[in-house]
C-alpha cells in the first residue's frame, strides 16, 4: 500500500488530503508541496486530514521534528489537522506533541473539519484536542 496525497489551494487556505500508508518519506513529500503550495499562493492557512490507514512509526512520527526544520514549515504556517482514523491516531497524537514542545507547530489536531476551521479562520478561540 502507498499514500494518496492531495494538495489544494482553496480561495483562503491549502487543503490537504493523505490517504493510504504514511511514513517518513511520505511525510516529507506531504509537507514539502503543502509548503509549496502555501508560497505559490502566499496563502499560510492550512487545512489538513489524514485518512492513513497505516500508521507512522513512532520514529518517523518523532522525525516531523527535522520534516519541519527541513522543508520548513514556520510558525507563520496555520495547521489545523483532522486525523480521521482512530487505529493510526497515537502516533500523529505524538508528532503533534513533539512539534508543540519544540515551538515548530502553530496549531494542531482537531475531531472535526469543522472545528479545524473555525479555529484556522478566527471563529473559536476553543482549544484544539
Amino acid at each position: 500500500m502507498t499514500s494518496k496525497i492531495s494538495v489544494e489551494y482553496k480561495d483562503n487556505y491549502i487543503h490537504a488530503q493523505q490517504f493510504g500508508e504514511d511514513s517518513y518519506d511520505a511525510s516529507l513529500e506531504l509537507w514539502q508541496r503543502i509548503v509549496a503550495a502555501c508560497e505559490k499562493h502566499q496563502c499560510f492557512n492550512i487545512l489538513g486530514e489524514s485518512f492513513t490507514t497505516v500508521g507512522l512509526s513512532t520514529m518517523d512520527a518523532f522525525s516531523h521534528i527535522d520534516i519541519f526544520t527541513i522543508v520548513p514549515v514556520t510558525r507563520k504556517h496555520r495547521v489545523a489537522w483532522v486525523h480521521h482514523v482512530k487505529e493510526t491516531e497515537e502516533t500523529v497524537r505524538f508528532a503533534e506533541t513533539a512539534l508543540s514542545n519544540r515551538g515548530l507547530l502553530n496549531g494542531g489536531l482537531f475531531k472535526t473539519v469543522e472545528e479545524a476551521k473555525a479555529w484556522l479562520f478566527g471563529e473559536s478561540e476553543k482549544k484544539r484536542l
